[in-house]
């Protein structure tokens, strides 16, 4: 089968990490034209250059960029410009000494990141530890194995028949979970072609729960299209039909799967924003803003340009079979009772008073990572047949 090439257009910020972080240690604040950013340094050049010039403050240096426990993200002071760190060793104890070497120490950065947080720079003041996206070459990009991986979601939700009881609900998704697991080894979906070079750095936060979950993250920023490429390795000469168990290996086929999948998704977001949103910490941020993203990703959502969920933030409904289970159960009572014996979630207990438990136990997950300012959710994209 010749491979085919997919355009890939992201509607949402997307994060995919590579397991690694960096703080206040590593990366300061710049202005490029006037535009503010977040540069990351080179620390191995910028500690060779403090040696060789200004020995006498080695240690010091050390010192600092080994202090990553007091550079925490929160909810900083910004009645003025903070500089914390790396940043302010080298303005406070460099720049004064040794002018001269304080502009090339400025200059060894590995790369820099657009801010996209709060009103002005000042809110960058609540930086402290940046989770950084998966690169290549230092170039953003999103791996096979992600795409691969949602599109595997889709296959499974398409064909999960879960019109049985609650005991036997595990048993049919592992049936069908082997099955799947068995033809996947003849999907391939590539990497990105292409790479980006300027991570955007948003704000996330946790909205539906009290607990602080302010975090920062390098992403690819919407606007952004790439390409990768499909093939199926499926030979009828060497390999047994059966190993597909009737999996679609067309394209059209593949994006059908991805569209229903995706709009009952939708669906089931703007079920929940209708009913939990005004009655929550929710509409008290967001003002409408994640109902009208959703409206309007429904409308985008087609079977020749479908969109597919990715990455960090995709959620429990995403990247599990709960929303299979949710759609098949005739009432709430079922979905809550698989809950209750799986043990999925923490539960709210009914009591005599109290009869609308199953209706709260209902609206699982509760909490949606949103992007801070916009309300967005993360990940979502449109493929698209090139």
């Amino acid at each position: 089968m010749m491979n085919q090439k997919i355009g890939l257009e992201v509607i949402s910020p997307v994060y995919i990490g590579k397991g690694s972080d960096y703080s206040r240690a590593e990366f300061g604040l710049a202005s490029f034209s006037g535009i503010n950013k977040i540069v990351r340094y080179n620390l191995d050049e910028v500690a060779q250059l403090i040696l060789k010039n200004e020995e006498d403050l080695f240690d010091e240096f050390i010192n600092v960029i080994s202090d990553t426990e007091n550079f925490k993200n929160r909810h900083a002071d910004k009645s003025k410009v903070g500089y914390y760190g790396l940043q302010k060793f080298l303005i406070d104890k460099i720049k004064p000494k040794n002018p001269d070497l304080y502009k090339k120490i400025r200059n060894s950065y590995s790369y820099k990141c657009t801010i996209k947080y709060g009103k002005n720079i000042k809110y960058a003041n609540d930086i402290g530890i940046i989770k950084e996206h998966l690169k290549t070459n230092g170039g953003l990009y999103i791996p096979g194995s992600s795409i691969k991986g949602a599109i595997r979601n889709a296959f499974l939700y398409s064909r999960l028949n879960l019109n049985c009881g609650n005991n036997q609900i595990r048993r049919a998704i592992e049936s069908m979970d082997k099955n799947l697991k068995n033809s996947m080894k003849f999907f391939h979906f590539t990497d990105t072609l292409n790479t980006i070079d300027e991570p955007s750095i948003y704000g996330v936060e946790s909205i539906g729960t009290r607990r602080n979950t302010l975090s920062f993250l390098e992403t690819i920023d919407e606007g952004n299209q790439f390409e990768f490429e499909y093939y199926n390795s499926f030979n009828m000469k060497i390999h047994n039909r059966r190993d597909l168990n009737d999996f679609p290996s067309d394209i059209d086929s593949i994006f059908k799967q991805i569209h229903d999948f995706s709009h009952d998704l939708i669906k089931e977001e703007l079920r929940f924003i209708k009913k939990t949103v005004p009655n929550s910490n929710y509409y008290d941020f967001d003002n409408g803003s994640l109902k009208n993203f959703y409206n309007e990703l429904y409308k985008k959502n087609t079977v020749k340009t479908p969109l597919l969920r990715l990455g960090h933030g995709s959620g429990a409904l995403t990247v599990s079979q709960l929303l299979k289970i949710k759609n098949s159960r005739r009432n709430q009572n079922q979905f809550t009772e698989f809950r209750s014996r799986n043990g999925i979630g923490k539960m709210k207990k009914k009591t005599g008073k109290n009869k609308k438990k199953e209706a709260v136990n209902y609206d699982f997950p509760k909490t949606r990572k949103l992007i801070v300012d916009t309300y967005k959710p993360l990940g979502w994209v449109q493929l698209s047949k090139k």
